[in-house]
């Protein structure tokens, strides 16, 4: 599943990405979580690298029904962090 960044999104997603290193985030749509994958990499690219995003094609496409449900573009917020 692609998923693209505006420059603050990129930003965002960046300092996401290293807080929660190996360690799933969560993923909201109308303050239901639709997935929870692990973070695997630190990324300044705009790219998700999110395992366990998606499993299967169904997945995918529940998944993108989801999200374009919503009202777009979906913004980016770091909501919480937790320490484990």
């Amino acid at each position: 599943m692609d998923v693209e960044f505006n420059d603050e999104g990129r930003k965002l997603y960046a300092e996401i990405s290293e807080r929660a290193l190996n360690r799933p985030i969560g993923i909201f749509l109308d303050e239901k979580l639709i997935s929870a994958p692990v973070v695997i990499s630190v990324t300044t690219d705009g790219k998700l690298n999110l395992p366990g995003l998606v499993k299967t094609e169904r997945d995918t496409m529940i998944l993108a029904i989801q999200l374009n449900s919503g009202v777009l573009p979906v913004g980016l917020a770091l909501a919480e962090v937790r320490k484990h």
